[in-house]
């Protein structure tokens, strides 16, 4: 597990514009369950249920603390994590050394 890479600095975590607004934009204020990953989209589509018949199912992203889990494509080990800032990048390149 590597604790030094968090997704709050990668490049493709964001934050909702809905969730910066109702929080004006405040980062410390924002709770890290807000934070999606840009990697973790799913389209747009129709769902078809067999009692209610069909459903839209609109476009989603998940949440970080979704993505890191062991079972993900990212995992505790932050495979897809790239720096947000150039101060993180000495991180990038130590990566593998943790």
């Amino acid at each position: 597990m590597n604790t030094k890479l968090l997704c709050k600095d990668c490049k493709n975590s964001f934050v909702p514009i809905e969730q910066m607004i109702v929080h004006l934009g405040i980062k410390r204020f924002i709770d890290p369950v807000f934070y999606r990953c840009k990697l973790t989209r799913q389209e747009k589509h129709i769902k078809f249920n067999l009692v209610t018949g069909a459903e839209k199912v609109e476009t989603r992203y998940e949440t970080c603390s979704f993505s890191r889990l062991e079972s993900q494509d990212c995992g505790p080990n932050a495979k897809h994590w790239v720096p947000r800032h150039k101060k993180h990048l000495f991180l990038a390149i130590t990566r593998g050394e943790t």
